[in-house]
């Protein structure tokens, strides 16, 4: 079956120079971003994507540049700063405590100020969800950081085929749900931007490697790229084991072989004497070649039968494991449960109850409330029992406990 080919480009986009620029018909707003931005949220798209089997986890952060609001809005992304997730509800980019004053600070660092020429302009978010959508989360950090006019990129990556993006923007005092914006290949050379320029031999830098996945990624643009051909060489070994994962049983493996082979090849080699060159005499290669070759063969066996191995059939989940826990946390009890376990995503209510030594307290919790995956308490004795029970219909319910007993010292 033919792999489904990206999304066309948007009649309201066009090429702007080094940038990408949609500007809708009827639509009052311009938005460009630079060609080399698309590059370098790629590839970190994309390693966020193969850190996770099957879904991948999300990325997100902040997007900066420029905004004007006169008649049109008028927004041009000129970078952007990733704000790490600690991903503890899984691979959805939702912020924990800890994650906001991350964020926040992130923010904080880009307010507008005389001796910057660029601002927070926006909020950007990878989606690997199953509806390309904004969430109750991003509206949140929406409506708390990023005040009119500001801007959403949302950015869908697959592993085998191109990204698709688009953005959703404040209209007519209303931030939509679903993105206003048409869809949009997220990738330069869809987007009919010129191709990345490449390095002269010699100049210190490893030239880029042709990756399975184009990620949008030259070595040169990274901060920290090494110079010299090693350097360069575990670079790009590097951004093939971050996307290799992302590829699917039929994925071309090889590809990736091969790109590692060119980065280390990279490198100048040692300049032989001349005569030195010529002594060597030419029958020693026929062997050597017949070597080579053998070598290929024996190797390329050992690889075809790793890949035609079956995979392990999945471990069944126990559907009546809540995954109960309590630890201490600062001045108070963290407990918490699993939130992939199958009685917790059926569960239609639940209720706490906590025996904290002679008393006891019966907490009700809401389906947000589990979502959240526990809840601090602020004990009183020693000994402390949680028992969480879940309710999955009118008459069935899961219970399970947890208990913490503290030390004096603590």
């Amino acid at each position: 079956m033919p792999m489904e080919g990206p999304p066309p480009v948007p009649a309201g986009g066009t090429t702007a120079g080094s940038a990408f620029l949609y500007s809708p018909s009827g639509k009052a707003v311009s938005i460009s971003i630079e060609f080399d931005i698309i590059d370098r949220l790629n590839f970190d798209i994309m390693k966020g994507y193969g850190a996770v089997p099957k879904r991948g986890a999300e990325v997100g952060g902040i997007l900066l540049g420029t905004a004007e609001q006169g008649d049109r809005l008028v927004i041009r992304i000129e970078d952007f700063v990733t704000v790490p997730c600690e991903h503890l509800r899984g691979p959805s980019y939702i912020l924990s405590e800890n994650d906001m004053a991350g964020f926040r600070q992130t923010i904080e660092q880009w307010a507008p100020a005389p001796d910057k020429r660029i601002r927070v302009v926006g909020y950007f978010r990878s989606n690997t969800r199953n509806e390309f959508k904004l969430g109750a989360e991003d509206r949140k950090l929406l409506d708390a950081h990023f005040p009119a006019p500001a801007i959403c990129l949302l950015v869908r990556p697959y592993a085998t085929r191109i990204g698709e993006a688009a953005y959703c923007w404040t209209e007519s005092g209303t931030l939509p749900d679903e993105p206003n914006g048409e869809v949009f290949p997220f990738r330069r050379k869809e987007l009919g931007g010129a191709p990345r320029p490449k390095r002269a031999p010699g100049q210190g830098h490893t030239p880029q490697a042709e990756l399975p996945y184009d990620t949008g990624f030259t070595p040169q643009e990274d901060a920290h790229t090494h110079h010299g051909g090693l350097a360069g060489s575990a670079m790009a070994s590097a951004i093939i084991d971050s996307i290799a994962p992302t590829l699917g049983a039929g994925g071309d493996r090889s590809a990736a072989a091969e790109a590692s082979e060119s980065a280390e090849s990279s490198s100048e080699p040692l300049q032989k004497p001349e005569n030195a060159r010529k002594s060597q005499p030419s029958w020693v290669w026929i062997p050597l070649s017949f070597v080579f070759l053998l070598l290929g063969v024996v190797l390329g066996f050992q690889i075809s039968m790793s890949f035609n191995k079956p995979a392990a059939p999945a471990k069944q989940a126990d559907p009546y494991n809540l995954g109960v826990s309590v630890a201490r946390s600062g001045d108070s009890l963290h407990v918490k449960w699993n939130l992939n376990a199958p009685a917790v995503q059926k569960a239609r209510r639940a209720v706490l109850v906590i025996f904290d030594g002679d008393s006891r307290k019966t907490v009700d919790l809401g389906l947000d409330d589990l979502a959240r995956g526990g809840v601090l308490y602020r004990n009183h004795a020693s000994t402390v029992r949680f028992r969480l029970e879940i309710f999955h219909s009118d008459t069935g319910s899961i219970v399970e406990s947890a208990e913490i007993k503290l030390v004096a010292s603590e």
